[in-house]
């Protein structure tokens, strides 16, 4: 059972240990779990393992290694995408790299320059071609030598080491400052003496002149020499100190102003990022015409449009608001009835929730301390509510923590609601309900804006008005609610209070679903197609495929009658 939860790795010496070898014989039997489930993780699994009856050989744990080493480089637990696809009408079978290649993306292309062809050895589906053990010891060997000698320093050890550096500057600055104000102290002094001395000498002088040369003239004689001497050492000083008060005039401002630009950036560095996001960027395909670009948002008088929806199916746009980046991961989407649209995304191991047109930069969701590193919930459903907040369902299985927040766009975060049960996805009627699809407890639990409990409704089970993993929602013009019945393969249309009304089959299991203005349903399969169905008779209008390089991960739908279909690498509108 060779994962990241049973490796442990010192901070310090980076010692690594493996654990969880055969500690099952000091547990009692009786209280075991699963004991005829597949030993292992599931996540870093090979097929053999996973086919019945399974095999287990030496090269399970290659196959589990692979994994291992893109957990590490991306910070992503390992979510491989369904084994088939269509390409067009064809079902075509994915090879193991191609279900994780939305995870080989996140990494740099240093990153894959190093990793990935051992990556590949260790994930070949046929384990008789996987690398062997030996083998992939010597190839982590040769890549050890490779990176310890043409290795550097990371940025955040730069930042570190120009910010101590820095801090020498600083003592330096303030010293040449206490040097300016002890001189000037001096010269302060030896300016008192020097009128002291002048105004000596001037009495002499009037003493000379009525008493005559006795004795005068050696006084003259000595108060000059002391004058000159003290004019000297005056000149000098006077000199050092226009020297270094200069220098403080001229440098004093730059250890300030570069100590604020790389605080900046070693905040940024520290969380994650070396670069400020674009607040918005939307680019069209390639193969799209400048006339077929996004159009902006329009007035509200002419906000609702119909459209032919037997036509859809072309890609018409792309939204990537991180453009600077391509290790970024999209999550989920929502748009509002004026056609604003938000949607989270990763990247480089923080999660941002952006707001197009929001004044504000995109917000940082939180996340907690896990045992290898900082643990991120998964972000699974988000809705604009009636009030225009953004309501967004987390699961953070690592602490069994299942939260809906509710955020606005000037105050961020204003409420958290805790759930029994995993959310997924969830939707807002026009009264300021939220129904939230509990995956795991086969219900739909209902709240107000504000966070209060109504009530819920749904059971586990096949008959209608019950549930077998509600994955997502979506409430109707006229205030149905439409839920995703996921392993049932259906939808069911209930009222707002949750009384069942209807169904419908669907050719598959339904995974996400939004509705049009005009009523009609869109649901989005586990298998890569997108269904509209007529709201009135609720029967299939038109289908299309994803692009090969598309899995919907949230779909949504605006005024225009655009479908907004959220992939691992953007978002795509048709």
């Amino acid at each position: 059972d060779l994962s990241p939860n049973n490796i442990l790795l010192n901070e310090w010496t980076f010692q690594t240990k493996l654990t969880d070898f055969g500690m099952t014989r000091a547990i009692n039997l009786s209280k075991l779990t699963r004991k005829s489930s597949v030993k292992g993780t599931f996540a870093f699994m090979p097929p053999e393992a996973l086919s019945d009856p399974p095999r287990y050989t030496e090269k399970l744990d290659v196959f589990s290694f692979g994994n291992c080493m893109i957990t590490t480089l991306t910070h992503e637990w390992p979510n491989p995408s369904h084994p088939t696809m269509y390409e067009g009408d064809q079902l075509i079978a994915l090879t193991e790299m191609q279900r994780r290649q939305h995870q080989i993306d996140l990494m740099s292309d240093q990153e894959k320059e190093l990793f990935l062809s051992l990556i590949k050895q260790c994930l070949e589906g046929n384990p008789d071609a996987r690398s062997s053990s030996n083998a992939l010891v010597s190839g982590m060997r040769e890549m050890e030598s490779i990176v310890s000698a043409y290795s550097k320093p990371s940025l955040l050890s730069q930042a570190r080491q120009a910010m101590d550096q820095l801090d020498l500057e600083i003592e330096e600055r303030v010293k040449l400052e206490e040097d300016k104000k002890f001189l000037q102290e001096q010269l302060n002094d030896q300016q008192v003496q020097c009128d002291h001395l002048s105004s000596e000498l001037v009495s002499l002088r009037k003493l000379k002149d009525s008493q005559g040369e006795v004795h005068s003239d050696l006084y003259d004689q000595v108060v000059q020499q002391e004058l000159q001497e003290l004019q000297i050492t005056q000149k000098d000083t006077i000199s050092s100190l226009r020297s270094k008060n200069g220098e403080l005039n001229e440098d004093i401002n730059q250890p300030q102003n570069a100590n604020r630009s790389l605080q900046q950036r070693f905040d940024m560095l520290q969380s994650g990022c070396t670069s400020s996001l674009p607040t918005s960027a939307v680019k069209p395909t390639t193969s799209v015409s400048k006339q077929s670009r996004l159009p902006s948002r329009p007035a509200t008088s002419s906000i609702y449009q119909v459209r032919d929806w037997k036509t859809v199916g072309k890609c018409r746009a792309v939204i990537k608001w991180d453009s600077n980046s391509t290790n970024s991961r999209y999550h989920t989407v929502a748009v509002d009835t004026l056609g604003t649209v938000a949607a989270t995304y990763r990247n480089r191991g923080f999660i941002y929730l952006h707001i197009d047109g929001s004044e504000s930069k995109p917000i940082k969701l939180p996340g907690v301390s896990g045992s290898l590193f900082r643990v991120f919930p998964d972000y699974l459903g988000m809705t604009f509510t009636s009030s225009g907040y953004i309501a967004l369902a987390s699961a953070n299985k690592e602490i069994s923590q299942y939260n809906v927040s509710i955020y606005s766009t000037a105050k961020g975060l204003l409420k958290t609601i805790a759930l029994e049960h995993s959310p997924w996805g969830l939707t807002a009627n026009g009264k300021g309900l939220i129904y939230i699809c509990e995956r795991d407890g086969h219900c739909i639990s209902v709240y107000t804006e504000e966070g209060n409990f109504k009530f819920k409704f749904g059971s586990k089970g096949f008959s209608p008005g019950q549930l077998n993993q509600p994955v997502d929602a979506a409430c109707s013009p006229d205030g149905k609610v439409y839920v995703c019945d996921y392993c049932n393969q259906r939808i069911q249309i209930f009222d707002e209070k949750g009384t069942f009304l209807k169904e419908f089959q669907t050719s598959g299991k339904p995974k996400n679903i939004c509705i049009a203005h005009d009523g009609h349903v869109i649901v989005a399969e586990d298998r890569g197609q997108l269904f509209v169905f007529s709201g009135k008779t609720n029967e299939l209008v038109h289908k299309w495929t994803f692009p090969t390089a598309c899995v919907s991960f949230g779909i949504a739908v605006n005024c225009r009658c655009e479908v907004f279909v959220c992939d691992s690498s953007d978002i795509k509108v048709f």
